[in-house]
């Protein structure tokens, strides 16, 4: 059971995952180093791994947005690339994947003092996830957080078959939850993939913005707008 504040006009609040609620670079740099422990490390220094690791992360997400790649192919392509950068056959591209994304499934940690306002909102509003991920990722650390009976709707892009920011998975988690565009606010880190997704449904945005970044041109100013979820609570206690 929900309880929500008459002043606020919303009654779904909707968080992306990573970089918002959970400490993304934490489960990254665990999985990384598992997975440069035992195919890269006679043959490159795990600085080096990483930072080539993270651009062609970037570029295979950016080619998942753009529909250029399906998300069931990320695990696999990325770790190809990564093999074959390093002067790998692309051989062992399948054990790779399935053990970086083991890596990140086995590290779940809160961003600092977000847990205890995502709490907060959660007994007083009805709380759901949106996330680009996958989903052998993404349940297990959500599932080692002990939210999941807080969740009214849990919106997984691998699963759901659509990414932000097509609005189809912000209305996926709508209907589930019962809620209205009017009512919903979507909380997250990601322009092109977060507010993007909340303008193309036609809700309200709080941009958790990363390291007090900018808006690229030809956005509008977000609802909200907070160095971290800590801050939430007020913002929706002052009632938009």
């Amino acid at each position: 059971m929900f309880f929500q504040m008459s002043e606020s006009p919303y009654e779904l609040i909707l968080f992306d995952v990573d970089h918002t609620l959970l400490d993304f670079d934490a489960s990254e740099a665990y999985a990384l180093k598992l997975c440069w422990q035992q195919y890269f490390c006679e043959a490159v220094d795990l600085e080096t791994y990483t930072v080539v690791f993270k651009s062609i992360n970037l570029s295979i997400w950016h080619e998942v947005e753009n529909g250029k790649l399906k998300p069931n192919r990320v695990s696999e392509e990325r770790a190809r690339r990564c093999l074959r950068h390093f002067g790998f056959s692309g051989g062992k591209a399948s054990g790779l994947g399935e053990l970086f994304a083991e890596g990140l499934a086995s590290v779940a940690q809160w961003l600092p003092d977000v847990e205890s306002i995502f709490r907060s909102v959660a007994r007083d509003f009805k709380v759901g996830l949106v996330t680009n991920g996958l989903v052998r990722v993404q349940r297990p650390r959500v599932a080692a957080l002990q939210i999941e009976n807080s969740l009214v709707t849990y919106q997984i892009s691998e699963e759901a078959g659509v990414l932000k920011p097509n609005a189809r998975i912000f209305q996926n988690a709508m209907e589930e939850a019962g809620s209205s565009p009017e009512q919903t606010l979507m909380v997250g880190d990601s322009v092109s993939a977060d507010f993007q997704g909340a303008i193309n449904a036609g809700i309200d945005f709080c941009w958790i913005r990363p390291d007090s970044a900018t808006l690229p041109l030809g956005f509008p100013k977000p609802k909200f707008a907070a160095e971290s979820v800590g801050e939430l609570r007020s913002l929706l206690d002052m009632g938009g």
